[in-house]
């Protein structure tokens, strides 16, 4: 393990043991309501909430999960054409949802193409205003705007403004993904470096309100579905660069609790005046 990878794996576990910590349980009243999981890329919905899934489900509780993009960004491949990746994507969408417990008829796929949801707001939008009149959930899970990714981040803000429009009346959980990796906070031109940037939000982190969710029962669960995105955790065409999900970035999403964040009406009011801070 070289010394960055050392470094970056002692911060985000130090910093989410220290949100564990200090996290609110709601791992009991959470299991009793039935939700809507948004996801920007498919597998999101298993890192960031797939052990609350396979909790609700194990609860008797409607889980319904929405994959937002077609995912066909992740990788570039000269053996794999990228409708070819989608289609593989959607798929292991449906096969590690059926791990978590949730049925086809509960996965639905916006397909947006990866990368363009800031270009597609209205779409999504509406999208998911049906699917909140259809499936009126006693719950939301949403990907933080924390997150660097372009696509996590305008997926956040979008249900944010929503709940501040009273288009969402029911609570909302924001769960992080790539905060937990320095990649994600690359410097960009004229900003901070990543270490700096990670110190500066963790502090913010530190101070606002936190839930966790106990899912150590349902962890196999959790690993048998992530296993399912095959196209995330293997080079599936033995092309060298082929990116796979890392295990030390992996192992903050499997250590027993899942983090979120609650988003009241005022605090998302306030991001849509403001901007996301």
């Amino acid at each position: 393990m070289s010394l960055l990878s050392s470094i970056e794996s002692a911060c985000f576990t130090a910093l989410r043991r220290l949100l564990s910590a200090r996290a609110r349980d709601i791992t009991s009243e959470t299991g009793s309501r039935s939700c809507i999981i948004i996801a920007p890329h498919p597998d999101d919905e298993v890192l960031g909430a797939g052990g609350t899934a396979a909790l609700k489900v194990a609860a008797g509780s409607e889980v319904t999960i929405v994959i937002v993009t077609d995912g066909r960004q992740s990788h570039k491949s000269t053996k794999l054409a990228s409708e070819a990746l989608v289609a593989m994507r959607e798929q292991e969408s449906v096969d590690g949802a059926a791990r978590l417990g949730v049925s086809k008829d509960r996965l639905l796929h916006l397909r947006v193409p990866d990368g363009e949801t800031d270009n597609n707001r209205d779409v999504i939008r509406s999208a998911l205003l049906a699917i909140l009149r259809d499936r009126s959930p006693a719950e939301i899970i949403s990907p933080s705007p924390i997150d660097r990714h372009a696509d996590h981040r305008t997926l956040g803000v979008l249900v944010g403004e929503m709940l501040a429009t009273d288009e969402i009346t029911v609570p909302v959980l924001e769960y992080p993904v790539w905060f937990w990796s320095f990649g994600a906070w690359r410097p960009r031109s004229g900003g901070a470096g990543p270490v700096w940037s990670m110190v500066r939000i963790a502090r913010a982190l530190l101070s606002k309100p936190v839930v966790s969710v106990d899912v150590r029962a349902h962890l196999t669960r959790k690993r048998r579905a992530l296993a399912e995105h095959r196209t995330q955790m293997e080079s599936i065409t033995g092309e060298p660069d082929w990116g796979v999900l890392d295990e030390r970035f992996l192992a903050h999403f499997f250590d027993g609790r899942e983090l979120f964040f609650p988003l009241s009406k005022e605090k998302a009011t306030l991001r849509a005046r403001r901007g996301f801070a």
